[in-house]
């Protein structure tokens, strides 16, 4: 739990009410986040206050929080501001929805008053949060509630948030998050779901929030089909969880929204601030343009400029730095600066001499191999062997991660925990017994991809990150695998090895992302991969791809690369 002196709760406060007259609205939002992560009832009083304040934006934020903080000394204030009938709809909505996400059984016959309200968006918040407040005190809703509270505790929840609604529970992917548990119609069911307004609005949630927890372009299409919903509510919760999934496939809709000036000033607030949080280099432009719309409406233009902030934060921290990597931009998915992943970092196992107790998990020594990541990410597949007319011999793993937050923080701050299989390596007895193979190092290299794949999703991108990785090796030349997406190469004449992957986002887009070329270079002592070529080794025996530049321009005279230059 986080902890502050009453002199930092003075200065949030201060900052949050604005007293000086002259603190920027991002600024006031970043001290209401702060508070929010100081859970007590100072908190809540200083948040509590500002709700004096004339923007209808930062009102509606407040709410919001009070209701995320789960303290039901946050019930009173909340229920003052529903019952204010003369604050703008959009702050009384987010009041009653925060009462629904207290679960404030307290509250149910404000809610129940305000079922008449003419506001149309506050009065289907209200049956909202009475349809919430009830499936609370459910079976399932205390054993789902309960489950996630222990995710989030344990830092393993896809989303932090407490929704309005929970998701419908006939998809596993909620709690499993694995594609392979859902049916072939799952989300085209959800789909009807989410749009038939035949239905009770919390029932369409529940598909709204499972479409979420999907994560998929399809899913985030059917999702699209609700931003032409007659409900401004409804409308404006796609909207926000465009804004949790920060999928860049979401941006076209989301322009769409927040351009259209006949749409609720509700609706396009949230399309900005997904915007913002998606931060996509298209986006800055619009945000920019109705940030400073002197025409607006002013609850639009105040969640441009939030969302600007927003955007410069994310922006920040898109160049990730981890290891020897370099810097990978995670939004593009592209080297801002190489880096010798693997420069000087001996194998301690040459293959064959795994000791006892190495976390590496096998089941048949051959096949599956998991990876020491607390047991999240694992390497399952198939091996197979074959000698063509050349001699080769032809060795294939097929690996795949399930991405979660839990994962994704597993893999980039335990630095082991991705380096296990390429250290320890893998023993293959049928390889090894090969006459053709006598002498020969069979290294098969896992650590780039999965790695890889967690920078992407850094952002809370979910889906599934499905990589199959191929290798020839051969006496006689280029031996080049292909299997889906990715591909391994690898000239056993030159040494150069380029390994490639495609990372699948979603399960209907592919955005291919290709590595650097190394050296296996055998030393003393183990196995070390450097950055670069022999020197004065050509690259015109190693076939390149054509968007993907080699990561040096020349070799000094140990062998080491040349810097690049600023504009590379």
């Amino acid at each position: 739990m986080a902890a502050a002196t009453p002199e930092s709760f003075a200065k949030l406060e201060a900052t949050l009410l604005n007293t000086s007259g002259d603190v920027p609205l991002h600024a006031r939002f970043r001290s209401l986040f702060t508070l929010k992560a100081l859970p007590g009832q100072q908190s809540i009083d200083i948040i509590s206050k500002g709700f004096q304040d004339e923007s209808a934006l930062l009102k509606h934020e407040l709410a919001y929080v009070l209701g995320q903080m789960g303290d039901p000394h946050a019930i009173p204030t909340l229920s003052n501001v529903l019952s204010n009938e003369s604050e703008d709809p959009m702050v009384r909505h987010e009041a009653a929805e925060a009462l629904g996400a207290l679960s404030a059984e307290s509250a149910i016959p404000l809610l129940e008053k305000y079922l008449a309200c003419p506001e149309r968006a506050v009065r289907e918040t209200c049956e909202i949060a009475l349809d919430k407040i009830k499936w609370d005190a459910t079976p399932e809703g205390k054993a789902a509630n309960k489950l996630a509270k222990e995710k989030k505790e344990q830092g393993i929840a896809q989303f932090t948030s407490v929704d309005p609604a929970p998701a419908v529970a006939h998809s596993k992917l909620v709690s499993s998050r694995s594609t392979e548990s859902l049916g072939p119609n799952a989300v085209n069911e959800l789909r009807e779901l989410l749009l038939d307004t035949s239905r009770p609005l919390f029932e369409r949630y529940r598909a709204m929030f499972a479409l979420r927890d999907i994560g998929t372009a399809e899913a985030v299409d059917a999702l699209a089909a609700g931003l032409s919903d007659s409900s401004a509510l409804f409308k404006h919760e796609v909207a926000f969880v465009f804004g949790q999934l920060l999928s860049p496939h979401s941006v076209p809709a989301l322009v769409r929204t927040l351009e259209d000036v006949n749409e609720d000033e509700m609706v396009r607030h949230e399309a900005a601030e997904a915007l913002g949080g998606i931060a996509t280099p298209e986006v800055l432009p619009v945000l920019r343009e109705w940030a400073s719309k002197p025409d607006a409406p002013r609850v639009v233009r105040e969640s441009c400029i939030v969302a600007l902030d927003m955007y410069e934060v994310v922006r920040i921290f898109a160049y990730e730095k981890v290891g020897d990597w370099g810097k990978i931009d995670r939004a593009t998915g592209s080297f801002i600066r190489e880096g010798n992943i693997f420069t000087d970092v001996d194998c301690k196992v040459a293959l064959s001499d795994i000791p006892d107790g190495l976390r590496v998990r096998r089941g048949n020594t051959e096949n599956v191999v998991r990876i020491a990541a607390n047991a999240q990410a694992e390497i399952g597949g198939d091996l197979f062997s074959e000698l063509g007319t050349t001699g080769e011999v032809a060795l294939r793993v097929h690996a795949s991660w399930t991405i979660t937050p839990r994962n994704r923080a597993a893999i980039l701050t335990v630095t082991d925990a991705y380096s296990d299989y390429l250290e320890v390596g893998t023993v293959f007895p049928k390889l090894r017994a090969l006459r053709k193979l006598e002498g020969k190092a069979i290294v098969t290299e896992a650590l780039h991809c999965p790695a890889y794949a967690m920078l992407l999703t850094e952002k809370g991108v979910g889906g599934k990150a499905s990589l199959s990785l191929h290798t020839g090796l051969s006496e006689a030349g280029v031996v080049l695998a292909t299997g889906g997406t990715p591909r391994w190469q690898y000239n056993s004449e030159s040494g150069l090895w380029r390994t490639a992957c495609g990372y699948r986002k979603t399960l209907e887009e592919a955005d291919a992302v290709y590595t650097p070329l190394y050296r296996l270079k055998k030393v003393p002592r183990g196995w070390r991969y450097r950055g670069a070529p022999d020197p004065g080794l050509g690259l015109d025996s190693v076939e390149s791809v054509d968007d993907y530049p080699p990561p040096w321009e020349e070799l000094d005279e140990d062998g080491e690369e040349i810097p690049p230059t600023p504009d590379y």
